[in-house]
């Protein structure tokens, strides 16, 4: 690709691309909802996580089970913070948008569909 086709909508942060020139810009950041760095447990059919970053819509999570592109899965996140004693946690519904390798299985991109909130488990 050259920095012909690139986009109008720039940032000056530059990086080598191809051989037809030195440097481009890459694009602005389109992220609609912050992400937050938070370490919660996560329960999986069949095994755990843990979180490596939460939005609004989505959750970045690192687990040793594999899963397919566009697969849609349940999740519990244990939001063991409110109360250690007696945790509370979200079920989730969501699509996985993203996989890549990680030092322990896989770091899992998912764009959460719905949750609930039952009640505290005892």
């Amino acid at each position: 690709m050259s920095c012909a086709a690139l986009p109008r909508r720039r940032v000056a942060m530059p990086y080598h691309c191809s051989s037809t020139c030195r440097t481009r810009t890459r694009r602005a950041e389109r992220r609609r909802f912050a992400r937050y760095d938070v370490n919660l447990l996560v329960l999986l059919t069949g095994g755990v996580g843990r979180t490596a970053n939460l939005s609004e819509t989505g959750v970045l999570m690192e687990t040793d089970q594999t899963f397919q592109p566009m697969e849609t899965i349940e999740f519990d996140l244990v939001l063991e913070e409110l109360d250690p004693e007696r945790p509370y946690w979200m079920r989730c519904q969501g699509t996985i948008v993203r996989i890549e390798p990680a030092p322990d299985g896989w770091r899992i991109a998912v764009e959460i569909d719905r949750y609930t909130l039952p009640a505290p488990r005892d």
